[in-house]
């Protein structure tokens, strides 16, 4: 579960209580849509009885603790820390994805459970969570932060270490663009310095067709982020892909005819040469 945390960025309440019914199951990722109220798990975890065998799931006579101490009902509100994500309702579902790649621990592990297991739901107490959380940070969390809250920022990192941009982080994260920034900044050995999309696409055009491996090599991006950034200009027409399959021969991409031309908003004449920026733009500008 302290896999899990960091790379789904889920309150360790929305955690305990996630079901197989808030999953959508993708080819490249996992969505997980988490909505603003929820009952409580109809399950809890007994023990197993063998080792590294999953707990047994018991049927629960009463609400966890949480739901219990928070609610009239067996019903949690679940809101993002207590706040909403940029341009969110208050009381809003917020959604969270698992990329297969990019989290793959996380995406293992929600694999195994709902369907490997065929279990409804994880059945934990959000307390067991938060004490696991503790436990593996207890020696480097300030006393005054919360090491669960701790943890969860720490899939921030993660992600601009892989090299995507905060806005790719926020897509992946409940957490907005500005705060990506706020956590990132905090962390002096990563950086949201990125490669501008132009010269991206300048050293596929130089080396064409080049592999995954290379250009990750040629940018200095990890090989996460860097097939990331290629299936976003995939997307925008700049770049195609052959070989696209799993195995040898290794996928190659190359550029468009179009590949140097600015990025335009398709709703005024805004350009940049910057997929992040017309990204961004867009959000500000019409969203």
């Amino acid at each position: 579960m302290t896999a899990v945390t960091p790379f789904s960025g889920l309150t360790s309440n929305a955690l305990a209580h996630i079901r197989n019914d808030w999953l959508i199951w993708e080819d490249d990722f996992i969505k997980i849509r988490v909505p603003p109220e929820a009952s409580c798990n109809s399950f809890r975890c007994g023990a197993s009885g063998r080792p590294k065998a999953p707990a047994i799931l018991l049927e629960r006579e009463k609400p966890c603790a949480r739901c219990r101490k928070e609610g009239e009902t067996n019903e949690f509100e679940n809101k993002w820390l207590g706040g909403k994500k940029e341009g969110g309702a208050p009381n809003e579902w917020y959604e969270t994805i698992i990329h297969q790649e990019l989290a793959g621990p996380a995406a293992d592990f929600f694999n195994m459970v709902f369907n490997v297991y065929g279990r409804p739901e994880i059945g934990l107490a959000p307390s067991s969570i938060s004490k696991a959380a503790h436990s593996v940070g207890k020696k480097h969390v300030d006393k005054n932060e919360e090491p669960y809250t701790k943890l969860i920022r720490t899939g921030a990192v993660l992600y601009a270490h892989y090299g995507l941009s905060a806005n790719d982080i926020a897509e992946l994260t409940p957490f907005s663009p500005r705060s990506v920034r706020r956590i990132v900044y905090k962390t002096p050995e990563v950086s949201l310095n990125q490669k501008d999309s132009l010269t991206v696409l300048k050293a596929i055009s130089d080396r064409e067709p080049v592999t995954v491996e290379d250009l990750s090599n040629e940018i200095e991006v990890k090989k996460a982020g860097t097939h990331h950034r290629l299936r976003r200009l995939k997307q925008e027409g700049r770049v195609t892909v052959s070989n696209n399959h799993s195995g040898r021969p290794a996928a190659t991409w190359k550029t468009t005819e179009n590949w140097a031309a600015k990025f335009s908003c398709d709703k005024c004449e805004f350009k940049t040469h910057s997929l992040c920026g017309i990204r961004t733009h867009r959000e500000q500008a019409h969203d």
